[in-house]
């Protein structure tokens, strides 16, 4: 007699994590993975940005809650999903990773331009334009260590 496998129960509520939970199978902590859209250039900014394309045999695991390799196409030998069914033009999405040492330099580039953003409106200017006293009071902290 075969022995049935019971499939687990996904709920109901909206909160599935189809994109979730793919691993590199070497060297994960030198990679950042991301899920980018191919939507007008995007992919093509992301490559020059340093980034690249993952291929099926460097993953491990499953995406959501489906087999690495069950829901995704091999298109060029690319991890992907469609991510936006619509009828007349899905969208696909393609999973890429960055150098962690880029990811973070990229981050910290990032950091000094919100900062700025941030002083200025502290200091009751935005963009150019007085803040003070529109709105109300503004009071902001930072988390960073």
């Amino acid at each position: 007699m075969e022995k049935s496998t019971k499939r687990e129960r996904v709920t109901f509520n909206g909160s599935r994590r189809k994109l979730q939970g793919a691993e590199l199978k070497k060297d994960a902590g030198h990679w950042v993975l991301r899920w980018v859209n191919d939507d007008g250039d995007r992919l093509t900014d992301m490559q020059a940005r340093g980034y690249e394309f993952v291929s099926p045999d460097e993953i491990t695991g499953s995406v959501g809650d489906r087999e690495i390799h069950g829901g995704s196409s091999d298109l060029n030998n690319k991890v992907s999903r469609i991510v936006i069914k619509d009828r007349s033009n899905p969208v696909r999405g393609f999973l890429m990773k960055i150098r962690k040492e880029f990811y973070l330099e990229d981050k910290a580039e990032k950091a000094k331009e919100t900062d700025k953003v941030d002083e200025a409106i502290r200091g009751g200017q935005s963009g150019g334009a007085s803040v003070a006293n529109q709105y109300g009071d503004v009071s902001m902290t930072s988390r960073r260590q």
